[in-house]
Parts: structure tokens; C-alpha cells; sequence
């Protein structure tokens, strides 16, 4: 086979091509910038025109700028009355024109405008990738820098891609993929013993689903697979004359692998050390150390090439029992961090990537040290990757280059997949803890906490409170474990507004950094999952077909807001009334659950749901605190005491009520993390305590 030479181009350095003044008087081109032309129009009444022309043709301002000597005539027309000005199309009377002329401000050109709309046209062509076949793939191979070529075999077709550290074969017949091939030429075999699996996650990008057309085939999640390894190609740093190797950026990504990889298999050695963990299946246990400990790395999974570090999933204490329960645990919503590399500016991010497998020592646990609880992690500090003086990679123009080793301008880069929102003071403790500079934010487009989770449909201040309602049908049980699915009306209320941002990507220069994020991540990763599955348009599906203003989102004013508050528990106790009641395995004749929910997402301490409902004719309120690795205490509720015994509606045991330690704020708090599911949860309560 002939391996294609790939090319490497600096990056362009080309930028706008200036433009000449905008103004009407200084468009002839022998203006210089150094005449008065140049400053006419800090001096002229008049605006920017449409046309030019017209008024270099008007004798009045011909004479009044040029300077020309006109002949006196009868009451000649000037443009010293904008109205005159605009009648003849010569002054525009917008207030955004009139401003900027007036000030002498320049205005974009035509070129600057047309260039602007090309750029919004190419973005949006740009989100397709176009489908499987010979020239959709070559396209994309252009677009993400690559070379490629085409080798005649006999039945098939070879399309071979091609970096300095990457190539890749896809075999092609009739512009239809049917074997693909990943080698890393350069890299160790901390990258090429996964290469197989690698080839598995393009080869399912690229081929025919069973009776799929070839003409239905995108190629979106090859795409990013493949933008991914070109990205990676580009910024590995290879010797001009020998091609040796200085710094292979997959090596640099799969020595975080390995040392990951190893911190979570002694993870999983501590917690077989549990005696109430020792007879729980492997999947279980590492489930547990994937949402408890210090996450789990794995190498091209979940249709990512490339790492990942997962760190929390949908249902983690659930144990499938049938194989068709596991099928579809496996294909439950899993949060992870997508490890790579990108170019570093170093006047922004003085961190540069290092290429080792040694970033965690053999012992992985210290003894602690004195003030400290509990162990600490053995992290390690590999040395610093230089690069010869004459493989500088800083621009020649660079005033901090030298002439001697230098430090490669690339850096790791954390993609969260998927994004999580947070406060945005949280925002900021996650960028400071990897040494990474929060970006400047303007206040005037920042937004709260609760819309970016739920974005409003309609008019929207942050300045009110917000109800949100939804409808959903819970699938609950009774005691005897007989379906009881129940419908809830579930309403969301924000009195207290907290500004958030939504945490996509962050630079970081060491795996233990993403390891002290992961706490965070967990507590709102699962408070959104909470919020989701109550008040998100994609949660549980009904079996019945939806009504219209089934889901509904309101903005709830001020005076509502007061007169909800006062109403509350009137509310609430007639919804008892009607809705509690021993389920019997039906619900089309009931009128909804109404539970209340609200969220005060401050950050000191914790996030908090307080948490209304129905419960024994009378109205439940709970408040829990979501913890960090998504831990959830009950801080106070109304119905159990601290030994478990319920309560009335006075706050005093009822009648015959027995401690229950099941029924204690803790076992409560435990109840929802496993559930993950508000409706469940309140059905539990109701069904169990509640009789």
C-alpha cells in the first residue's frame, strides 16, 4: 500500500482585507488617510448614503466640500435639511445611521457584511457532514486537514486517510463502506492495543443499518470520531528531517488512560473490602466506583474515539435481574469527560500536555498527614516534555520564543459530555481548580440556573418568580408490588433566582484535577437528572396519548406568587382529600397528584428541593439537600420523626406508631438517590407510610 505524505500547514495567518473609508466623500481612491478626506465626515451633517454617486453629483455639496466655485443659480438644493437629504436618498434617517455618521463612526463595509453572511451560511452548511459515499468523504477529509487516496483493489476500493501519526482504510463498494482499518504508525502499544476497538466504533459510524438505503447514511458520527484523531494528528510534534517522534499527542492521552485506568481497578479492590459489597455482582461494584470513588476511564466507548472518563450514570444502585433488564441498564444515560488536546496559548494557560503513564505511583494511597481524616492519593509530577530549539512551534514574531528547548504549545483539553449546568459560582471554582482562567462573562446576556435547564417559551424575567407545570404518569406499585401507575401534576416553583453557566470544556495540565471535579459534577448531574424527570418534556412517556396543555410553563407574577404562598397549604390539604387514598391498580378515574416542588439552587451549602404532597389528608413537606457525588439528606420534613415513627398533622407520633429505622430521614434520603425519580419516590412514601 502507499502511504500518502500529509502535509502540514502553519496556521493562516490571513485576516480582513482593509477597507477604504465608508464615508461618501472620502470613496474616491486617491484619498489618502493623511488628507482632510479622509476626516470629512467627522465635519459633515450629513450621514452615511446608500449611494455614493449621488452625492459627489450634487452642485451644492460639491461646492460646500470640494471647494469648486459653482455658478450662483436659483435656489439651489442642498443637504444642509436632513429631510432634503433624505428626500433625494441621499441621508438615511435611521437612528443607527444617523448615530454612527454623526460621531464619525466608521460603518461595515459592503464587503464586511457579505463576508459576515458567508461566514453564518458556511456555519450552518457546515452542521451537516453530508452522507456516506466516495465524495462525502473525501469532503470531510479536506475539512478536517487530512490527506487522502484512493487505491484500486480488485472488488473493492481503498480510501486511505492519512496524518503524520494516524491512517485509516475504509474499503468502499459502490459507496458503500464494508471494512475500515486504524493504525497508529508511530505510537506505542498504550494506543495500539486499543486500536480494535477503535475500528469497531468508525466501522458502526459508517455502515448500512439492516434495510437502511445508502442515501439515509450521515456521516455525523464519523465526523466527530474522525475530527477527533485529526486533531490530535495535527498538534503532535514530529522532527522536520527524521520524522522521529518528539511529542505523539495519543501517547500523551493514553498515558492519563493507563494511570486512571489503574486508580480505578485498586477502587474496586477497596470496595470488595466492604462486607456489605463482598456479594454484590463485578458490574455492581464498579458501577459504585464509577459514581462514588474516582471515576472510571475507559478507551472507545459509548461511540467516542478516543477517552473518556465516566463518572456518573442513571440508576446506579439498580441490579438488573433479566437479560432484558440488563440491555436496557446498559443503554441508561451515563456523564462523562472526553479527554483530548488542544493548541495553548501560554500567556493564557502556562500548563503545557506531558506524554507519561506515571501520573499515580504504584502505592496508590499516602498515609495521612497530620490534620487530614482520612489517605490521600499518591499522585505524581512526570517531568516537562521539551521540544528541540529548532522545533519551535511558537510563531517567529513571538516575543517569549527562544531559541533553545522550549515547551509545546498544546494542552489537555476536558470536553463534558454531556454539558452540566451549574451556579455560576460553581462555574468559576471548577476553572480555578484546573489553573484555568474562567472566560470573561457580560452580565447583560448571562442567565439564571433554571433557564438553562428549562429555557422559557415566551417572555421571561428573572427578576419574578417562575412556575413551571408538567403532567406525567408515574408507573407505581402497591405493596404487594401489582402496578399502580398514577398521574401527577407536578409544578416547579423559583422564588430565588441564581445565575448559572452552563460547563462544556475546561484545560487542565493533571488527571487528579478532573478526579477533585468529579463530586461537583455528580451533584448536579444528578439534580438535573431530578429536575428532568419531573418537569422535562423528555420525561417518562405516558401510555396514553398527550392533551393539549399537557405540558405547560407559566411565569408566575409577583402578586401570584404571594397569593400561591397563602394558598399553599389550603391548596394542598383539598388535593389530600381527593388523591390520597389506597391505590387500587388504576388511576383513569383519579384526579392528578399534585405535588409542589421548590428549588432554591444557591450553592452555599447545597442545592435544596423542598417538596410538597398529599400524605394521610393532610399536606407532606420534605427539604432535601443534594450533596456532592449526588448524596441526598433529608434536612426536615413533617411526617417521620428522627426515630421513624409518622406523624400527624400536630408533629406528634400518631396512634400505635413504632420506630422504623427504614423510615428515618437518612433511609428517606437513600430511598431518592435510588429511585432518581421525584414521582416514584412520593408514591413510596404515600403507599408505605401512608396507610
Amino acid at each position: 500500500m502507499t502511504t500518502p505524505q500529509p502535509m502540514k500547514h502553519a496556521p493562516s495567518q490571513q485576516g480582513k482585507t482593509p477597507q477604504p473609508s465608508q464615508h461618501g466623500a472620502a470613496a474616491t481612491p486617491g484619498a489618502s488617510a493623511s488628507t482632510p478626506y479622509s476626516n470629512l465626515h467627522a465635519f459633515s451633517p450629513h450621514g452615511p448614503r446608500s449611494s455614493p454617486q449621488q452625492f459627489k453629483k450634487s452642485p451644492a455639496t460639491s461646492g460646500t466640500l470640494v471647494g469648486g466655485n459653482s455658478q450662483p443659480g436659483p435656489a439651489p438644493m442642498n443637504f444642509d435639511s436632513p429631510s432634503a437629504a433624505a428626500l433625494f436618498g441621499g441621508f438615511d434617517l435611521a437612528s443607527d445611521n444617523m448615530g454612527m455618521g454623526a460621531m464619525g463612526l466608521p460603518r461595515p463595509s459592503g464587503d464586511e457584511e457579505r463576508q459576515k453572511r458567508l461566514e453564518e451560511v458556511t456555519q450552518i452548511l457546515g452542521q451537516k457532514k453530508g452522507i456516506v459515499s466516495d465524495e462525502g468523504l473525501e469532503r470531510l477529509t479536506k475539512r478536517v486537514g487530512l490527506v487522502f487516496l484512493w487505491e484500486e483493489n480488485p472488488g473493492v476500493r481503498m480510501f486511505v486517510i492519512a496524518g503524520d501519526t494516524v491512517a485509516l482504510e475504509i474499503g468502499m463498494k459502490d459507496h458503500v463502506v464494508q471494512t475500515v482499518s486504524l493504525q497508529f504508525p508511530v505510537s506505542g502499544p498504550s494506543v495500539t492495543k486499543y486500536a480494535s476497538k477503535a475500528e469497531a466504533i468508525i466501522l458502526d459510524d459508517l455502515k448500512l443499518a439492516p434495510k437502511q438505503h445508502p442515501w439515509t447514511k450521515t456521516l455525523d458520527k464519523f465526523a466527530a470520531n474522525l475530527e477527533r484523531l485529526a486533531v490530535l494528528d495535527k498538534l503532535s510534534v514530529l522532527d522536520k528531517d527524521s520524522s522521529k517522534p518528539h511529542i505523539v499527542t495519543h501517547d500523551a492521552v493514553a498515558g492519563l488512560h493507563e494511570s486512571l485506568d489503574k486508580l480505578h481497578d485498586w477502587d474496586i479492590k477497596k470496595l470488595r473490602e466492604d462486607p456489605e459489597l463482598s456479594q454484590k455482582g463485578d458490574d455492581h461494584i464498579r458501577t459504585l466506583a464509577m459514581c462514588e470513588r474516582n471515576g472510571q476511564s475507559v478507551m472507545h466507548e459509548r461511540g467516542h474515539v478516543g477517552m473518556c472518563l465516566n463518572y456518573w450514570r442513571e440508576q446506579r444502585f439498580h441490579i438488573p435481574r433479566s437479560e432484558e433488564a440488563r440491555d436496557s441498564y446498559k443503554r441508561g444515560k451515563t456523564w462523562g469527560i472526553l479527554v483530548g488536546c488542544a493548541e495553548r496559548n501560554a500567556l493564557v494557560y502556562s500548563a503545557p500536555v506531558r506524554v507519561s503513564n506515571q501520573w499515580i505511583a504504584d502505592e496508590i494511597e499516602l498515609p495521612a498527614a497530620d490534620g487530614l481524616q482520612g489517605p490521600m492519593l499518591n499522585w505524581q509530577e512526570p517531568p516537562e516534555c521539551f521540544l528541540p530549539g529548532s522545533e519551535g512551534v511558537q510563531p517567529e514574531n513571538d516575543p517569549l520564543a527562544l531559541s533553545g528547548p522550549k515547551l509545546a504549545d498544546v494542552m489537555f483539553m476536558a470536553t463534558l459530555d454531556p454539558p452540566v449546568t451549574l451556579p455560576s459560582s460553581v462555574w468559576e471554582e471548577m476553572h480555578h481548580l484546573t489553573g484555568a482562567p474562567p472566560p470573561h462573562l457580560n452580565p447583560a446576556f448571562m442567565h439564571t440556573f433554571d433557564y438553562l435547564i428549562f429555557p422559557p417559551e415566551g417572555e421571561y424575567s428573572a427578576a419574578e418568580p417562575r412556575m413551571i407545570t408538567t403532567e406525567r404518569k408515574v408507573k407505581a406499585f402497591t405493596k404487594d408490588k401489582k402496578p399502580a401507575p398514577m398521574t401527577h401534576e407536578n409544578r416547579l416553583f423559583i422564588h430565588k433566582p441564581v445565575y448559572g453557566q452552563t460547563l462544556t470544556e475546561l484545560p487542565f495540565s493533571h488527571p487528579s484535577q478532573l478526579v477533585n471535579m468529579l463530586p461537583t459534577l455528580r451533584q448536579y448531574a444528578f439534580l438535573w437528572n431530578l429536575l428532568d424527570k419531573a418537569f422535562g418534556k423528555d420525561g417518562l412517556e405516558d401510555e396514553t396519548p398527550k392533551t393539549e396543555g399537557e405540558i405547560t410553563e407559566v411565569i408566575a407574577k409577583s402578586d401570584e406568587f404571594q397569593a400561591w404562598m397563602n394558598n399553599a397549604d389550603e391548596r394542598t390539604k383539598a388535593d389530600a382529600q381527593k388523591a390520597d387514598h389506597p391505590m387500587t391498580g388504576t388511576s383513569s378515574d383519579q384526579e392528578p397528584v399534585k405535588v409542589d416542588v421548590t428549588l432554591n439552587a444557591h450553592p452555599q451549602p447545597n442545592p435544596k428541593l423542598q417538596i410538597m404532597f398529599p400524605f394521610r389528608g393532610r399536606p407532606a413537606q420534605i427539604t432535601v439537600d443534594i450533596e456532592r457525588n449526588g448524596v441526598v439528606q433529608v434536612e426536615s420534613t413533617n411526617i417521620v420523626d428522627d426515630e421513624g415513627r409518622v406523624l400527624d398533622e400536630s408533629g406528634r407520633p400518631v396512634e400505635g406508631a413504632l420506630p422504623n429505622p427504614s423510615w428515618r430521614k437518612e433511609r428517606l434520603g437513600r430511598r431518592l438517590m435510588f429511585f432518581e425519580d421525584i414521582g416514584l419516590w412520593c408514591e413510596w412514601i404515600r403507599n408505605y407510610m401512608g396507610a
